[in-house]
């Protein structure tokens, strides 16, 4: 029986906005102050490293995605070397950290939400928002694809806003409150300045997730040997 191949519906733009959303998602709003509480103006030098250290893994996402444009991910690209239980385990540790993260995402969401709308329960809004979420994906990709460039645009704008009211307002950015510790590291010693950042690079790390999420869509990408690459 020949294998069902899925439609590939989804332009760069689309798998472009996936990506940004997989990597800028709630999780910036919810780990980025506890990551800062961790190391302070530090912080910089967090997301420096931690998107160093992402950059060799999602180099090989692209060169793999596109040699090989199927649905799956590692799982995916680990069983085309090998066959037992280590593709089954990266399929299985691929799927929990995603549902980790998706309820990173929606408890995110739902926090955030209740500032505006104090009144809104956050354990019921987090799972209101997965169940809408899990609506848009089983209606095709070309939909979730859609939403997610309205809702990436949303965000993008929505940072560069606030960047720009930080830097303009007077109530905004300052540097003497960026260094209120007393420098660019907050704790004392070498080691021990040292040992925090990579305990908030750890925490980060689930952010720079994004070309992950770009190379499962590669069975329904549109020209995926150029498209997955670029995005």
């Amino acid at each position: 029986m020949a294998k069902k191949q899925l439609v590939r519906t989804l332009g760069l733009t689309q798998i472009l906005m996936l990506g940004i959303g997989g990597t800028m998602g709630a999780g910036v709003f919810v780990l980025t102050g506890h990551a800062a509480g961790m190391v302070g103006p530090a912080v910089i030098l967090v997301f420096l490293l931690a998107g160093l250290q992402s950059l060799p893994n999602s180099l090989s996402y692209a060169e793999l995605a596109s040699s090989f444009p199927v649905a799956g991910g590692g799982y995916a690209y680990i069983s085309k070397a090998t066959k037992g239980v280590l593709p089954f385990s990266v399929g299985w540790v691929s799927w929990f950290s995603s549902m980790v993260y998706a309820a990173l995402s929606a408890v995110g969401a739902a926090y955030s939400l209740q500032i505006f709308l104090p009144f809104l329960p956050v354990p019921l809004t987090a799972m209101s928002l997965i169940a809408i979420f899990v609506v848009i994906s089983l209606r095709g990709s070309e939909e979730a694809g859609r939403t997610q460039v309205i809702l990436a645009g949303i965000l993008l704008g929505s940072l560069a806003l606030f960047v720009i009211l930080g830097l303009v307002l007077p109530s905004g950015f300052s540097w003497a409150e960026f260094y209120k510790e007393g420098g660019f590291f907050i704790h004392e010693g070498t080691l021990e300045n040292m040992a925090r950042v990579f305990q908030a690079i750890t925490l980060v790390n689930v952010l720079f997730v994004g070309y992950e999420v770009i190379a499962t869509t590669a069975e329904e990408a549109k020209n995926p040997g150029r498209n997955i690459p670029i995005a």
